[in-house]
């Protein structure tokens, strides 16, 4: 398994389940427009979670450039709209508002993994490194 090509695929499933709840949501039902926004909301946080937890938990900031600070700057951009969207009921004024800001946020993430922070991995990383990574990814999708 190949962890820059699992991560890239993931953002696109992401991206499409986060779309087409927002181009949806007038017409769904609440209670389909809230499965879907509880399964999206769940696969970003997955998302994060593995990227911040195999690729980025040993890499020193100053190694990277900054690119791991923007990252977690993106991702706490992400955390803050999740967290407001569990504050309010999908039914009150401004939820949609809300997972729209989610959705352009993990756009934004995706597009500065895409073309920051993945390439960049790769230049840098040595085999053994990817190696390790990908062995995690495997560990953390399969167990």
């Amino acid at each position: 398994m190949n962890i820059f090509e699992y991560l890239l695929t993931d953002e696109r499933h992401i991206q499409e389940k986060l779309h087409t709840v927002a181009d949806n949501y007038a017409d769904w039902p609440q209670p389909k427009v809230f499965d879907g926004v509880r399964h999206a909301i769940d696969s970003v946080t997955a998302h994060v979670t593995k990227v911040n937890n195999i690729l980025l938990r040993d890499l020193p900031n100053e190694a990277m450039g900054g690119l791991t600070a923007k990252w977690k700057e993106l991702a706490q951009s992400i955390e803050d709209s999740i967290e407001n969207l569990t504050q309010i009921h999908v039914d009150e004024p401004g939820f949609e508002q809300l997972f729209i800001h989610l959705s352009r946020a993990f756009d934004s993430l995706a597009g500065f993994e895409q073309e920051e922070l993945f390439p960049a991995l790769k230049k840098n990383a040595k085999e053994d490194d990817i190696d390790r990574w990908n062995a995690n990814l495997e560990s953390m999708v399969f167990s």
